[in-house]
């Protein structure tokens, strides 16, 4: 039986989306214990209108997802687009999360000030490779709505040592009094800075590495580091994440108190390690070290482990706050 309902309701100019991707979302709902019932919306001349009466009528079932394209056809009243109808929807349905679903932009690129009424955004070509994403964040964007540090803290199961450092990572003004709109600025950043960026939290590639590991060698022992897997709002199986102090002290109740203070060396000593499972420089081939670090490689935008000495600082990367990884891209590319 499934977990959760979820409604989502969809507002798009281009009929055939819906025809496409509606049974796929609600099909996929049961995957993740989740009912799901997409309800469409054709975006024309009385679309605001319409989002103007859920003052008075909110429709029914209640809305747990608006999902939005952000470009509508030019004869629309007042150039509207995307953002525009997320304004009024944020206006009246401030608890419900708003998503834009477009060829356009993406999350990398949310920041602008046309797309910021926006919890996130989907590539619409990308879409069938992010629907549980997609339901996190109608699932769990209220869990975020909250008065107090703590409170935050104490849902996101962060590590204590963790805890002053986080609070000196996260942009302040996202931690003052609560409003509707700090709420979907702090999901936006929860999203894509502290689950998207490695330092508090490592994905698989970043893990294994820090370990010693290729991805394959930290695929043989994930089961014994369950206990720092990130198990907090928008969570997803397909993108798991795992807390590196967390992953630091199973690692030596694992291998002992004893074993080296480089984790790179200590993740070798784990029982059914084998050297076919120690990561490698992608440069060099070198295995036998315990400065291996994770740099982009250009033009293919690939992410490889290297030895530091082959690594240097990402010119493009925007400067990341306390608790971060530094960007990196692999010297001479």
């Amino acid at each position: 039986m499934p977990d959760k309902t979820l409604n989502i309701y969809w507002l798009d100019d281009q009929i055939i989306r819906f025809q496409e991707f509606k049974q796929v979302l609600e099909d996929s709902g049961q995957d993740f214990a989740l009912d799901v019932h997409v309800n469409t919306i054709e975006v024309d001349e009385n679309i605001i209108n319409l989002i103007s009466s859920w003052e008075k009528n909110a429709p029914v079932p209640a809305p747990d997802l608006f999902m939005l394209d952000h470009i509508f056809v030019e004869h629309l009243p007042l150039r509207m687009n995307g953002n525009t109808l997320a304004h009024l929807l944020r206006k009246i349905f401030p608890s419900v999360p708003l998503v834009s679903v477009t060829a356009m932009y993406s999350d990398r690129n949310q920041s602008g000030q046309e797309v910021h009424e926006y919890t996130a955004i989907f590539h619409y070509n990308k879409l069938s490779d992010c629907i549980e994403e997609l339901f996190s964040v109608a699932r769990d964007y209220s869990r975020l709505k909250f008065t107090t540090w703590e409170a935050f803290v104490h849902e996101l199961h962060v590590p204590d040592s963790e805890c002053s450092v986080l609070h000196m990572a996260i942009p302040q003004e996202l931690l003052d009094e609560y409003t509707p709109t700090k709420h979907s600025q702090l999901v936006k950043w929860v999203r894509t800075v502290l689950l998207k960026n490695p330092g508090f939290l490592f994905d698989e590639l970043h893990a294994a590495t820090f370990l010693g590991l290729s991805v394959a060698g930290f695929q043989k022992v994930k089961p014994m580091f369950a206990e720092a897997l990130y198990r907090g709002p928008f969570a997803t199986s397909n993108k798991p994440v795992w807390w590196q102090t967390r992953l630091r002290d199973c690692l030596y109740r694992i291998v002992g108190v004893d074993a080296p203070d480089y984790t790179q060396a200590a993740g070798r000593l784990i029982p059914t390690v084998e050297e076919a499972d120690f990561c490698k420089c992608y440069v060099t081939g070198i295995t036998d070290a315990t400065d291996f670090v994770v740099a982009e490689a250009h033009p293919n935008q690939v992410w490889e482990v290297v030895r530091e000495r082959y690594a240097k600082k990402n010119p493009n990367s925007i400067g990341m706050s306390l608790g971060f990884n530094q960007a990196l891209i692999i010297d001479g590319q």
